[in-house]
């Protein structure tokens, strides 16, 4: 295969029209979007101390330095810039095509990662200086999607678009500018420079800040790559510690509007300094590597199609339910990452060894003013469980009666319907009632659980709904006005090599725990945390994590 990429990639030394890249204040303000001010003035960094505290303003000061840079030297710039399009995308196709020893496969997962030593032997980054190996954050994967593989790299080249299908993936996205359009206006050639920030949902695992180009080239009628490389040498920044090389993805069309992407590579050097626990997550691949975004872009055609529903009968209240559940998704992701614009304060001082973060966010009700505000929590233990058992215990809802200490008082549990979106049944969105059945009190839970096999990473998340509010859903209601505070879970592997005999190929699986809860429904001045209060949300999460230790354990989960 790489004999047929090789011949259609366009020579670096090739001459070709560029044109030059104009830039003025208001493109600048149109295509960046505005961020929130920081929540308060003493939040500590958003990722402990394995992140550098920084303005949230900072990720669009940073942007607009580099707009600045390409104009003010725009002949020289664009000529670096085209080049590494043209060798990043020669790259790619080359390690596309690799094997072993390049790409060693990962014990357990069905993904790869790379052998810098190997790597380095054909791809001698020019002026980088030699790097510890774990450093080096390099995966690839492969998957056969139901999509067209001109949507796909429509999906890719648009950046609102690629931000909302990886929501999970994107904390924060920007299009800077094309540098170079493609042939007759098509996306073949195209090359334009973006920025993002990249986050896993935990707020103890620090976020990755990255300026780049996206280059797209069209191999043949069946064949598209799509390429990132970094421009952080080129517009360097003291406070840069993430870098990326050659990544991205090649598309081979296939019959019956199905598409194979072929590779999708993940390659970065990082000298972050996460924190000891999620770091061999990080650099197995597990946090942001290829296969992430791979089941990302399958969940995101997962959820366009059709859903298996058992028993809701209506599409109507199918579609009510999704929507909410993916506002839901959406909420939680957003909310529950260490990007500078979520503000998060360590309390871990007050708890021993047991970190917590908190944070208060406002509710933004009608003319965007705040209408109240909630009180965000959350803590991380690692514990000796494969990923998949822990999920099928916290996931199922006979189990919530033993960890959730706020429905503690309900005596019985019971899913009253499901939509599947995929074909794993785990794969769900529930509507979960609780009742006590002295009293006759009960409770509904809106509940999404999804599982990617690929990494074994998987998330519980949920909010309490009202009655009412349920029922104005499934009668078609709008799901704009149900009101949304998501609580839940994130599960991923540990990163350390397992014995594999089933068990995810990991000897355990870090979890994060979160919970939201509305203190204040109006509020005309910043809210305090009292120590009472804080008191009691320690002592949540502290119970919360010791039953579920006890459970999986005693049981042998």
């Amino acid at each position: 295969m790489y004999s047929v990429l090789k011949k259609e990639i366009v020579p670096a030394g090739k001459a070709m029209d560029l044109p030059i890249l104009r830039i003025n204040d208001s493109q600048v303000n149109s295509e960046i979007p505005a961020l929130p001010p920081p929540k308060s003035a003493n939040a500590t960094s958003s990722a402990g101390s394995s992140s550098i505290q920084r303005n949230p303003n900072f990720y669009i000061e940073r942007a607009r330095d580099l707009f600045v840079a390409m104009s003010l030297y725009a002949e020289p710039t664009k000529s670096k810039v085209c080049e590494l399009a043209y060798r990043s995308m020669d790259e790619l196709s080359k390690i596309a095509a690799a094997g072993e020893p390049l790409w060693q496969p990962r014990k357990g997962h069905k993904f790869k990662t790379m052998n810098d030593t190997e790597y380095r032997k054909f791809f001698l980054p020019l002026g980088e200086e030699p790097i510890n190996e774990l450093q080096v954050d390099a995966s690839q994967d492969m998957k056969i999607v139901k999509m067209n593989a001109l949507d796909i790299v429509q999906l890719l080249m648009n950046v609102n678009e690629w931000s909302s299908t990886f929501y999970n993936m994107v904390s924060r996205g920007a299009f800077l500018g094309v540098f170079m359009s493609g042939v007759g206006g098509s996306y073949d050639g195209k090359l334009q420079v973006m920025t993002a920030e990249f986050q896993f949902p935990s707020p103890f695992l620090a976020t990755r800040e990255c300026y780049f180009g996206r280059y797209c080239k069209k191999f043949s009628n069946k064949m598209w790559g799509v390429v990132d490389f970094s421009l952080e040498k080129m517009f360097p920044d003291p406070n840069t510690n993430f870098r990326r090389r050659p990544s991205g993805c090649l598309i081979r069309q296939m019959s019956n509007e199905y598409c194979e992407v072929v590779i999708w590579v993940e390659h970065a050097i990082d000298t972050t300094s996460y924190n000891s626990q999620f770091r061999p997550v990080v650099y197995s691949g597990l946090a942001f590597g290829a296969s992430r975004w791979l089941a990302s872009l399958v969940r995101r055609i997962e959820c366009s199609e059709p859903p298996t529903t058992m028993p809701i009968p209506y599409h109507e209240r199918q579609t009510s339910l999704l929507n909410v559940a993916g506002r839901m998704m959406r909420s939680f992701c957003g909310d529950m990452n260490a990007s500078s614009k979520n503000q998060w304060t360590s309390v871990s001082s007050l708890v021993g060894s047991q970190e917590v973060k908190i944070k208060v966010k406002d509710i933004i009700k009608d003319f965007g003013k705040p209408q109240g505000a909630t009180v965000i929590f959350s803590t991380f233990v690692r514990l000796p469980t494969p990923p998949r058992l822990l999920f099928d215990f916290l996931r199922i809802p006979v189990s919530r009666l033993k960890w959730d200490k706020l429905s503690s008082q309900y005596s019985s549990i019971r899913e009253l319907s499901s939509i599947t979106q995929s074909n794993d049944p785990r794969n769900r969105v529930s509507i979960i009632e609780l009742q006590n059945d002295g009293d006759g009190q009960f409770m509904f839970y809106l509940q999404e659980s999804y599982l990617d096999t690929s990494t074994c990473s998987s998330h519980i998340v949920y909010f309490p709904i009202e009655k009412l509010a349920l029922s104005n859903l499934l009668n078609g209601g709008n799901p704009l006005h149900v009101t949304i505070e998501p609580s839940g879970f994130t599960i991923v592997a540990d990163g350390i090599d397992g014995d594999n005999n089933g068990n995810d190929g990991a000897s355990g699986s870090i979890l994060t725990i979160t919970y939201s809860i509305m203190m204040s429904t109006t509020r005309t001045t910043p809210l305090i945390v009292s120590s009472e209060a804080l008191a009691r949300f320690i002592e949540l999460c502290t119970c919360t994590i010791n039953v579920i230790k006890g459970e999986v354990l005693r049981n042998n989960v």
